[in-house]
């Protein structure tokens, strides 16, 4: 994980994102990690968004623009995901967006599953 804060905060850095260069930056970080007994519960996933969280930080977002959702149902998860698109498309066309979501990744289990495994979230 620290290696993908570090990547992460990287490439931010490279593209020459400063905090003068972006007039509104937003983040969405979504860590799901209380999957029900089929699944398992995860170790990491709101530790990562923290971690990331900080990263963002570090290279100008600020924390007020930094939203974090943790272990969401479905709806908690599009109402987020419809907040983050709204403020985006009313900050203008240089707005800044990072989405970040950390989950279980299993084959056969849908990763956008939110903390739920009967159908229609698992595939196979």
């Amino acid at each position: 994980m620290l290696r993908t804060v570090t990547l992460i905060a990287t490439a931010l850095m490279v593209s020459g994102m400063s905090p003068a260069m972006a007039q509104k930056r937003f983040a969405l970080l979504i860590g799901n990690q209380d999957y029900a007994e089929k699944v398992g519960r995860l170790e990491n996933p709101t530790n990562d968004v923290s971690l990331v969280a900080n990263a963002l930080q570090k290279v100008g977002f600020q924390k007020d623009a930094i939203r974090i959702v943790q272990n969401a149902d479905r709806v908690t998860m599009l109402d987020a995901i419809d907040r983050y698109v709204d403020d985006l498309s009313a900050a203008g066309n240089d707005a800044v967006g990072f989405f970040y979501y950390s989950c279980q990744a299993t084959p056969g289990f849908d990763p956008f599953a939110p903390r739920r495994t009967d159908p229609p979230f698992v595939v196979g």
